[in-house]
């Protein structure tokens, strides 16, 4: 599994991550260091239209 995480450029706390599934992606949202939510499985487009993969990458992580 990939697992990249993006900066949010308006808030310097809030990092999104984005792990590769097949047939899919699942997204998080850690705000401080810590994830807010359980998390939610994606789509590309609505990657793309929410703006994440426009976003400065924090780091990429494979396993």
């Amino acid at each position: 599994m990939r697992r990249i995480r993006y900066q949010d450029p308006y808030n310097s706390h809030k990092v999104w991550e984005v792990s590769h599934l097949k047939g899919g992606f699942y997204l998080k949202q850690y705000i401080s260091g810590r994830q807010w939510s359980r998390g939610r499985r994606v789509t590309k487009r609505f990657l793309e239209m929410i703006g994440v993969l426009s976003m400065p990458i924090v780091s990429i992580n494979e396993h």
